[in-house]
């Protein structure tokens, strides 16, 4: 999911100028975006735990990639919502996420293991990217839409099937969250 908000972070700008929106609204809204990740970011423990750790994995991994095909298909004034509704769930998914991995990682390599996720999501976009943006400048956006969406969605399942049947339920792995090294 890193990887998909990260490229949807690079498509809001071509988003803008496909809606044709005035560019001296592109600040107030990409601002007012981010805004919305923070403060769903803030309040994400408290419907986590309502959620649970398996209705959260896959509401974010079909959100994530369904809101790639919403916002290929709808433009102004829905566009636009589509738009907010992805970055209410980015700010949801990534301290939930960040939370799984620090919840069933040994604090000696946690930071280790949070570069890696970084790094990887950087290799991703580096992949991916520029598939998307030739798409995008070839064809047309709402296809590169429709590609990433696909793309995504593929990626977010199986990945989501990978770690929900592997039985790591949270509340019955060990919490690491105050370990050091094992003896």
């Amino acid at each position: 999911t890193g990887c998909a908000t990260l490229t949807m972070a690079w498509f809001a700008q071509p988003f803008f100028e496909y809606a044709r929106i005035d560019i001296a609204w592109f600040g107030i809204l990409w601002t007012t975006l981010n805004l919305t990740v923070a403060i769903t970011s803030y309040t994400a423990h408290r419907l986590e735990k309502r959620l649970g750790q398996r209705w959260s994995i896959l509401l974010i991994a079909l959100l994530i990639p369904l809101g790639y095909l919403a916002l290929s298909r709808f433009h102004l004034p829905i566009g636009l919502l589509v738009l907010y509704l992805f970055y209410l769930v980015r700010g949801y998914a990534t301290p939930v996420l960040k939370d799984y991995i620090n919840r069933i990682t040994a604090s000696h390599i946690r930071a280790t293991v949070l570069s890696v996720r970084n790094f990887i999501i950087r290799l991703l976009f580096a992949l991916f990217g520029p598939l998307l943006g030739w798409v995008k400048d070839i064809y047309s956006l709402p296809q590169a839409l429709t590609l990433a969406g696909v793309i995504f969605l593929i990626i977010s399942i199986l990945t989501a099937i990978l770690f929900i049947s592997s039985g790591k339920e949270m509340d019955h792995v060990r919490d690491y969250t105050s370990s050091t090294k094992p003896s």
